[in-house]
Parts: C-alpha cells; sequence; structure tokens
C-alpha cells in the first residue's frame, strides 16, 4: 500500500480556502486564453503554493496533456472549471496530479 504524498494535503487546503481567488483566476485566464486548468504545486524553497493557468495550445506542445485536456474539454460542461494538483517526486523523478473541479453554475 502506498502513501499518499503531504502535498495533496496542503494543496486540497489551499485550494479549500482559496477558492473564490482560483475561480476568478481561472475565469480570466479563460476568457484572455480559451479553455484551460489551474495548476497548483508546492513550492518548498518558497513555502508557497505556485499556481499557473496552463491553456489547451500550452497543453498541447506538452507530451501527455493532449489526451487529459481533450478528455476534460469533451467530458465536462463548460461551466466546470479545473484545478490540477501536481506533486512531484524525487525518488521516482516523476509528477503525480489529481484533478479538482468546480462548477460555476452550482458554485452560486
Amino acid at each position: 500500500m502506498t502513501t499518499e504524498h503531504p502535498d495533496f494535503n496542503i494543496l486540497e487546503g489551499f485550494a479549500g480556502n482559496n477558492i473564490d481567488t482560483l475561480i476568478q483566476i481561472t475565469i480570466t485566464n479563460r476568457k484572455d486564453k480559451g479553455f484551460g486548468a489551474l495548476f497548483l504545486e508546492v513550492n518548498h524553497e518558497t513555502n508557497n503554493v505556485d499556481c499557473r493557468f496552463i491553456d489547451k495550445q500550452t497543453a498541447y506542445n506538452t507530451p501527455g496533456f493532449k489526451e487529459i485536456y481533450d478528455n476534460l474539454e469533451e467530458n465536462s460542461r463548460p461551466s466546470v472549471a479545473f484545478f490540477v494538483l501536481v506533486v512531484y517526486d524525487p525518488e521516482t523523478e516523476s509528477s503525480n496530479i489529481r484533478i479538482l473541479n468546480v462548477d460555476l453554475d452550482k458554485k452560486s
């Protein structure tokens, strides 16, 4: 049995505590750049959570992301905002992700 990386708890807590701000960032970026997701990752050097919006065009240039983005866009309503929690594992030199989604129509 594998134990869950503690950064996922940090990221989920951050997302829960800052959901309104994260939603506004997503809405603003979608208006400017189109469909995309907000990526969140713990930065242990600065003790912060780094956030960046990655639009579909950028994702398509990243190996493995085209299929994820196509699946999210095709199987979700346009009102759904996506938050991708990213945890880098230095032992395996790979990233693990968890995708949270919020339906903006149901939030209000």
